[in-house]
C-alpha cells in the first residue's frame, strides 16, 4: 500500500508543477509581427538567442509526455489485471480450470476452442496452459501449416496427440522425419490431395517410420473436391508396415487397399466407404476384431473375387452394435452377410441399388433370412431398409415369421422401423407388402410393444384409410413423399 500511497502523491504534485509550467510558457508565448521589427532592431535578436532554447525545452516536454503514455499505460494495464482478478472465473481452483479448458478443446461438437487463444488471455491463464499437456494434443492444421507443429512435442511431453491434416497444398513438413521433433500419435486424420504419395505424413504412416504404437484412431480419406472418378481406381495404401496395436477406429474413403497389416488390427469401429479390397482382407480385419461394436460399408468394392463367399468360414461378432451396409449390387450384399453373424445387433441399416434387375427376390431373401435369424429379437430395436418393392416385401415376411410369438415380450421388440420402396419397372403395386406390413405392425402391437417410429415410402403407405389404421398400432408415422428412382444416388 506504501507504493499506492507514493504513486499518488507523485501525481498530486506533478500537477500544480505543469501549471506552473503552462503558465510560464504563456509568458513568453507573445512574439511581436515581423512588420513591427527592424532589421538590427534589438528585441528581434534577442528572440533569435530564444530558438535554441526552445527547441531544448520542446523536446524535453516530448521526453515528458512519451513518459507520461507509459506511465498512463502501465496503469491501465494494472487497473485491467486487478479488474480481472475479482472476476468469479479467477478464483476457481487451477483443476477447475484445466477441466474447463479440456472440455473446450476437446469438445465432441465439432466446435473447439484453440489451445493457443486460451493461453492469450491473460498471464495466469498462458501458464496454466503451457503447464497442461493434455491441452495440446487435438491439433487440425492445413498442411501448408504443418511446420507450427515443429516444437509440439515439448509441450505434449509424449502424451499421444490427436492430428487432423487438411492436404490441399505443400508445406514445410520435412521436420516431421526427426523423431524427436514427431509428436507420439493417438490419432490421425488425413483429407488427402491427388499428390498424397509424396505427402511426408503419408508416406511415413506407409512405410511404418512414424510411432503408431498408441495409435487409436485411424481416417484416410481423399479430397473429393480435388478430382473426378472413382478414388479406389486411382487412389492405393500399403498397411503392411503399419503396426497399431491400439487402433480401435479405422475410416477409409476412395482408397484401394493392396496389402493388410502384418500385426492384425483389433477394432471396435470399422469404417470403410467406396474402398477396394480383397474378400479375404475384409475377412482378415473381421476375424481380428472379435470386439467390433460398429460397422459401416458403403459401395465396398470386392476386387479379384476368385473364392466363393459361400465356402467361407462364417465370423461371429456377439458385440457388434450397429450395422449400416450400402451395397451397390445383389452379389456384395450376399458376400457381406453370409460373412458376418452378429446375435446382439441394436440397429441395423440395408440399402441395395436397384440397378441390378437380374437377380429374383426371393434370391434376397435366401440371404437376408439367414441373416436375421441369428439376431435376437430382444436387442434388435431399429431396423432400416431401402430396395425395390419386392425386397422390402421379403423383408416384411421374414419379419412376420420371426415376431409371430403369441407369448409376451415387452422387454424386446423392434422400435424404429424404416421401409422405403425404390421405383424401378420390374416394381408392380405395393398392396401385398401393405397387407403384410399391416399384419406386422399388429402382431408387434399385440404380443411385443407398438413400434415407437414408422416411416414408409409414400407408395408404400398406401391411402389415408390404410394410414390411419397404422396409426392406431404406432407411436409416430413418417411418410417420405420424396420419390426415389433406380439409379439414383441414395
Amino acid at each position: 500500500m506504501n507504493a499506492m500511497s507514493d504513486i499518488s502523491n507523485l501525481l498530486a504534485s506533478i500537477s500544480p508543477l505543469l501549471s506552473t509550467l503552462e503558465n510560464l510558457i504563456q509568458e513568453i508565448s507573445y512574439v511581436p509581427s515581423p512588420v513591427f521589427l527592424a532589421p538590427e532592431d534589438t528585441q528581434r535578436r534577442t528572440l533569435s538567442k530564444n530558438i535554441d532554447p526552445l527547441r531544448e525545452h520542446l523536446q524535453q516536454a516530448s521526453d515528458i509526455v512519451e513518459k507520461s503514455k507509459t506511465v498512463e499505460m502501465s496503469l491501465r494495464s494494472h487497473y485491467a489485471a486487478t479488474l480481472n482478478s475479482l472476476a468469479p472465473i479467477m478464483i476457481l481452483p487451477e483443476c477447475i480450470l484445466l477441466d474447463i479448458f479440456h472440455m473446450a478443446v476437446h469438445s465432441e461438437e465439432g466446435i473447439t476452442s484453440n489451445p493457443v487463444d486460451i493461453s492469450l488471455v491473460c498471464r495466469h491463464w498462458g501458464t496454466l496452459a503451457a503447464s497442461y499437456a493434455m491441452l495440446w494434443t487435438r491439433v487440425h492444421v492445413d498442411a501448408t501449416k504443418l511446420y507450427t507443429l515443429e516444437n509440439l512435442a515439448v509441450k505434449v511431453r509424449d502424451v499421444p496427440i490427436e492430428l487432423d491434416i487438411q492436404r490441399r497444398a505443400r508445406g514445410d513438413d520435412s521436420w516431421m522425419y526427426d523423431d524427436e521433433k514427431m509428436p507420439r500419435l493417438g490419432s490421425l486424420r488425413m483429407i488427402l490431395a491427388p499428390d498424397y504419395d509424396h505427402f511426408v505424413p503419408f508416406r511415413l504412416l506407409e512405410d511404418g517410420e512414424i510411432d503408431t504404437s498408441d495409435l487409436r484412431a485411424l481416417d484416410l480419406h481423399i479430397d473429393r473436391s480435388s478430382f473426378r472418378g472413382f478414388g479406389w481406381e486411382t487412389f492405393r495404401i500399403d498397411l503392411t508396415h503399419v503396426n497399431a496395436p491400439s487402433l480401435r477406429s479405422f475410416k477409409i474413403e476412395e482408397f484401394e487397399i493392396t496389402s493388410m497389416p502384418d500385426a492384425p488390427f483389433h477394432l471396435t469401429t470399422l469404417s470403410i466407404r467406396w474402398t477396394a479390397m480383397t474378400y479375404e482382407m475384409l475377412h482378415q480385419l473381421l476375424e481380428n476384431s472379435p470386439d467390433l461394436e460398429e460397422l459401416f460399408i458403403d459401395f465396398l468394392i470386392i476386387v479379384k473375387r476368385d473364392s466363393d463367399s459361400s465356402d467361407a468360414h462364417p465370423i461371429t461378432l456377439p458385440l457388434l452394435k450397429r450395422f449400416t451396409l450400402i451395397a451397390g449390387y445383389f452379389e456384395d450384399l450376399r458376400d457381406l452377410l453370409v460373412l458376418l453373424k452378429a446375435p446382439n445387433l441394436e440397429s441395423l441399416s440395408i440399402t441395395v441399388s436397384v440397378d441390378d434387375d437380374s437377380w429374383d427376390y426371393r434370391e434376397y431373401a435366401l440371404v437376408l433370412e439367414p441373416f436375421l435369424s441369428v439376431v435376437s429379437t430382444r436387442t434388435l430395436t431399429q431396423l432400416t431398409l431401402f430396395s425395390r418393392n419386392g425386397v422390402v416385401r421379403e423383408l416384411i415376411k421374414i419379419l412376420n415369421t420371426r415376431y409371430s410369438s403369441r407369448h409376451q415380450n415387452n422387454d424386446g421388440g423392434l422400435e424404429v422401423l424404416n421401409l422405403r420402396v425404390s421405383t424401378s419397372r420390374r416394381d408392380g403395386d405395393n398392396r401385398e407388402s401393405r397387407d403384410d406390413l399391416r399384419e406386422l405392425v399388429l402382431t408387434l402391437y399385440r404380443y411385443w410393444r407398438p413400434l415407437r417410429e414408422l416411416s414408409l415410402s409414400e407408395s408404400l403407405a398406401g391411402n389415408e384409410e390404410f394410414r390411419r389404421g397404422l396409426k392406431r398400432w404406432v407411436k409416430i408415422l413418417n411418410i417420405d413423399t420424396r420419390r426415389h428412382y433406380a439409379g439414383s444416388d441414395f
